[in-house]
């Protein structure tokens, strides 16, 4: 069935394909037009705005260390755990959700007597497997973008770790509309509306909201440089939980290892057999841009560290286990002894691929968001001093760590990728489903 509904399909798009012929060819002149105007836009915003810009993300890094610093001292004074009630965890199936869950339920600095893990649907193997994790955790039913629903699961809580994301699919799998992240904004909207009706009914009760964001917007907005999609969202949901009165620790996130792997060429044969051969590193941004990165298991000892410090509402903590240019990321992996004849170097993704592929399917709306962010100006949280200064709060797992950890494997489910025999054309993986 599923080989007669692809032929069928093949059949309408050929037989549409004349008509639609000149719009196809139109796009790569409508891209490059695009990026020529964008050039000189950037080029001019940067020299108005820029050095603004470097002095924002200096004073911010500053702060960071001085937030570091205060948090290693408490650390040090530390005496006994930090005693909380019942903690929510939104989206808690997802892999940031899963990972603050776990945490909770471990971490010697805080002492939670009940984990509320709000999920979809109860009856999931994901939901049923964190209800099996341990006694204190309860499977609460909510709707991430409805505030009632929200509402009624947060009553009793102390605390809660609030997670957004652009995608409409279940856990472990990808889906994205053409919405401009109006999705994820959403579910700010209505969990900023539930804690301002909960504020009404239990004063107070609420006393801080961990929320995984993006990293922090360093220039003002009248900067050219075009914010990624769910970096954009995640800096509107915060603005709108500050505006209910909500209780606020932004944790900023940086990208996951992850990512980085899956941008790789695969080098397995079509039996799976692994061969010597040169692979490339695939990224968005030129050799030398520097990145934060992050064990995204990492996020939950981190939301740990917050929920144990609560001088931290009204503040922002920046995480990351690496800062790595894209060739330090290809000598770390030539170091970690993934097999021999195995050779890696970092490749930088053309621009104009992902702001084509931009016209076909809204991932790639978000994947060329954050190249333009990357390489017209964006900078991450932390430099290199900055992020080994937090390992003395949590020694999180490193690229290297991850590379030995999954060894070649994890290249073989890629974004992109190519065949070792010939170059039969482009793929791209959304949790499963490529085109």
């Amino acid at each position: 069935m599923r080989r007669a509904e692809a032929y069928a399909q093949v059949a309408l798009a050929l037989a549409f394909l004349p008509a639609l012929l000149p719009a196809v060819l139109l796009v790569p002149f409508v891209v490059l037009s695009r990026k020529a105007l964008w050039k000189e836009a950037v080029a001019d915003s940067m020299a108005e705005h820029g050095a603004a810009f470097a002095e924002a993300r200096d004073a911010y890094r500053a702060n960071q260390e001085r937030v570091v610093e205060r948090l290693v001292n408490a650390e040090l004074g530390r005496t006994a755990p930090t005693a909380l009630g019942s903690v929510a965890v939104t989206m808690a199936t997802s892999q940031e959700g899963k990972a603050v869950v776990e945490a909770l339920l471990r971490s010697e600095k805080v002492a939670v007597a009940e984990v509320r893990a709000f999920v979809r649907d109860p009856a999931s193997p994901k939901a049923r497997a964190l209800a099996a994790l341990d006694a204190r955790v309860t499977l609460a039913v909510a709707d991430s973008c409805d505030a009632s629903s929200l509402a009624k699961s947060l009553r009793g809580c102390d605390a809660a770790y609030l997670c957004t994301t652009l995608n409409r699919a279940s856990a472990g799998t990808w889906a994205m509309d053409w919405d401009g992240g109006a999705y994820e904004i959403a579910q700010g909207e209505a969990f900023a509306t539930a804690c301002a009706r909960l504020a009404r009914l239990e004063p107070g009760r609420l006393k801080q909201v961990v929320y995984g964001t993006a990293p922090l917007r360093k220039w003002d907005k009248a900067f050219v440089v075009e914010p990624p999609i769910h970096y954009a969202a995640k800096w509107e949901i915060e603005a709108l939980l500050v505006e209910a009165g909500v209780p606020l620790t932004c944790l900023r996130k940086c990208p996951y290892h992850e990512n980085f792997t899956k941008l790789t060429v695969s080098g397995a044969g079509k039996d799976g057999v692994w061969r010597p051969g040169a692979y490339a590193i695939k990224a968005l941004t030129p050799p030398d841009f520097v990145y934060n990165m992050l064990d995204p298991r990492d996020i939950g000892p981190w939301a740990s560290i917050a929920f144990a410090n609560p001088s931290l509402v009204g503040e922002s903590l920046s995480i990351a286990s690496d800062c790595l240019s894209g060739e330090q990321m290809a000598d770390d992996a030539n170091r970690a002894g993934l097999g021999d004849g195995a050779a890696f170097s970092y490749k930088m993704q053309p621009r104009i691929l992902f702001e084509m592929l931009a016209f076909v399917e809204p991932t790639f709306v978000y994947i060329s968001g954050l190249q333009r962010w990357n390489s017209d100006g964006g900078a991450y949280d932390l430099d290199a001093g900055g992020v080994k200064r937090l390992r003395a709060l949590h020694d999180g797992g490193t690229w290297k760590q991850h590379l030995e950890k999954d060894g070649l494997d994890q290249f073989t489910d890629c974004l992109l990728y190519t065949s070792d025999a010939a170059d039969e054309g482009l793929g791209v993986d959304l949790g499963g489903r490529r085109i």
